[in-house]
């Protein structure tokens, strides 16, 4: 009867572990950064055109590179269902 009126809890769903993605761990894969923003923005970061940008501009590029498939999650080994919180 107990099945009838209290059904037993559904078992959880395994909690995916928090991925903290560091700064550094996105510098020292640069090149993996430059040729991402090459190929999805045309930013050559050779050409001197990050001295002429703010911080802003250059951080919001990369954190579109680690939300959508790239070099960069490669590198940094990010799951496939990783989005940034």
């Amino acid at each position: 009867m107990r099945d009838w009126y209290d059904p037993p809890a559904a078992p959880a769903e395994p909690e995916q572990p928090d991925i903290e993605v560091k700064w550094g761990d996105i510098v020292s894969n640069w090149l993996a950064v430059a040729l991402d923003l090459h190929e999805r923005f045309g930013v050559d970061v050779d050409s001197g055109v990050l001295k002429q940008r703010n911080w802003f501009w250059l951080h919001d590029r990369i954190l579109d590179l680690l939300d959508s498939p790239s070099r960069l999650r490669r590198a940094l080994e990010l799951p496939a269902d990783y989005t940034r919180t």
